[in-house]
């Protein structure tokens, strides 16, 4: 079990997230998604792992974000893929890149265990069809089965129309299914996801 960063829901889930799963944390903009993602990274600093953090922003957005969020994240113990400020960027119009990115940066965390977190989900799906970002999505973690690794993904509900990934396990590939209920702030679901 890997800590999420939130003593509390570490009690809720018993411990914290399975090895080698993925999670997928789905809520409203401004529900605390990102805060617990930044508290995730946190937790898996203080323990040596090594943190790559993937997100539609900038690295400043990144940092003044959980700074709002009380969290002090320094920037490089992060490894980053952004849309600036990183040396890997971000680009939602190039998945290829993207993913053979990903999968390099994965071969490069010298057989630590890994925490990824993708902050990406939602941009993307305004760029591709659902199964696209499903096939993105499994084979994210196929290579990261190949490591010690968990993987917390974040989507912002009621931006997409259900089939855009708005939907519990009615889209074909989807499977994801909710796990955790943090009240009406958001859900944490699984399997989309567990990786085995």
């Amino acid at each position: 079990m890997v800590s999420t960063g939130v003593p509390e829901l570490d009690s809720l889930l018993g411990k914290g997230f399975p090895d080698r799963s993925a999670i997928l944390v789905k809520g409203a903009v401004g529900s605390g998604k990102e805060s617990l993602a930044y508290r995730f990274e946190m937790a898996g600093l203080a323990r040596g792992d090594y943190c790559l953090f993937i997100t539609h922003r900038s690295v400043r957005d990144i940092l003044d974000d959980a700074k709002g969020s009380g969290i002090d994240l320094e920037p490089s113990a992060l490894v980053w893929v952004a849309s600036q400020g990183s040396p890997t960027k971000y680009d939602p119009d190039d998945l290829a890149t993207l993913s053979y990115n990903l999968k390099e940066l994965l071969k490069d965390s010298s057989n630590n265990h890994i925490i990824v977190v993708v902050d990406a989900l939602s941009p993307l799906l305004m760029v591709y069809q659902p199964e696209t970002i499903y096939k993105f999505l499994r084979q994210l973690l196929e290579d990261a089965k190949k490591h010690d690794s968990v993987i917390l993904a974040t989507f912002d509900k009621g931006m997409h129309k259900p089939e855009r990934g708005e939907g519990e396990g009615d889209n074909e590939g989807a499977k994801v299914k909710p796990v955790a209920s943090m009240g009406k702030r958001y859900t944490l679901c699984c399997d989309l996801c567990r990786a085995g």
